[in-house]
C-alpha cells in the first residue's frame, strides 16, 4: 500500500491539472479525492481518457467533475487474499484501504502482483 505521505490526494474542487500532476506524481495511475480530510472519491487514468474522449472542453473540470464517488473500499484488517478477491470480482485495478480512523491508503493491482498474490 502507497505510504501515507506518498499516497496521491488532492481536493475535491481541486483543477484537472492539479489532478493530472498528483497522479503522475503518485506513480500509482490513480488519485484519491478528500473533502475536509474524508475520501469522497476516486480519478484513475481511465477516469481521465474516458473524460477526455467525451468533452471537447476541459477547461473548468475540477476533481469532483471526475471522480468516482464513492470508490470500492475494504477495512485495513481485511485478508490480502480477500483483498485480491475483491479487486477480481469487480474488475478494478485500485483499492482504497481503510482504518478504524478512517485513514485512508491505496494499493494497485501490481502491488499484489510484486507480493505474490496474483
Amino acid at each position: 500500500m502507497a505510504q501515507a505521505n506518498a499516497r496521491p490526494a488532492v481536493a475535491e474542487n481541486a483543477s484537472l491539472s492539479e489532478c493530472i500532476l498528483a497522479m503522475t506524481k503518485g506513480r500509482l495511475g490513480a488519485v484519491l479525492v478528500t473533502k475536509d480530510r474524508t475520501l469522497v472519491g476516486i480519478i484513475t487514468d481511465g477516469d481521465l481518457r474516458r473524460m477526455l474522449a467525451n468533452h471537447s472542453n476541459i477547461g473548468s473540470f475540477v476533481a469532483r467533475d471526475i471522480m468516482t464517488p464513492d470508490p470500492s473500499t475494504i477495512q485495513s484488517d481485511t485478508l490480502a487474499i480477500d483483498g485480491v478477491d475483491y479487486i477480481r470480482e469487480r474488475k478494478i485495478n485500485h483499492l482504497i484501504v481503510l482504518n478504524e480512523d478512517n485513514d485512508f491508503g491505496l494499493v494497485h493491482i501490481q502491488d499484489l502482483i510484486k507480493e505474490g498474490l496474483i
